[in-house]
């Protein structure tokens, strides 16, 4: 069976919501529904079989990466898939250091959902970040009354 790719909307519909909004904001039953919660739980389990049994680095890589395509509506980058890859089957802890807009917080999310029985503690500086903030902010004022 080929995999399509699933709007946000269609994901309701994967994982049983029978319902669609439309513009009155009434609720109406979606008629097109063709894949049931009970199918999708089934083939998900099955996806997580394969990904279990996955061998060397190649096929973790790639069963990590086709999960991440199932997860969202988009390829994970490179450094996402090694990521989440380590993560799940090396089973050691993990430092990312990246970018503003990288992608970071999908990868404890995909582990979670590709791993059972797992939870993630996600620990986001959020203090240094407005700290960090506020002192470029105060620099560019007194800069800006210099001139």
């Amino acid at each position: 069976m080929p995999q399509t790719k699933k709007s946000r909307r269609q994901w309701g519909q994967r994982v049983g919501d029978n319902s669609q909004k439309t513009t009155d904001d009434s609720i109406l039953p979606i008629e097109d529904n063709t894949e049931s919660a009970d199918d999708h739980d089934t083939e998900w389990a099955a996806f997580l079989d394969t990904l279990d049994n996955a061998k060397g680095i190649d096929q973790q890589t790639e069963k990590v990466a086709e999960g991440i395509r199932r997860l969202y509506p988009y390829e994970g980058r490179k450094e996402q898939v090694e990521a989440i890859r380590a993560l799940i089957y090396d089973r050691e802890d993990l430092i990312l250091i990246a970018k503003t807009s990288f992608g970071k917080s999908m990868i404890p999310q995909a582990v979670s959902a590709l791993r059972r029985n797992t939870i993630t503690i996600m620990i986001i500086p959020l203090t240094a970040l407005v700290k960090s903030n506020i002192t470029r902010w105060n620099a560019y004022l007194v800069a800006s009354r210099v001139s």
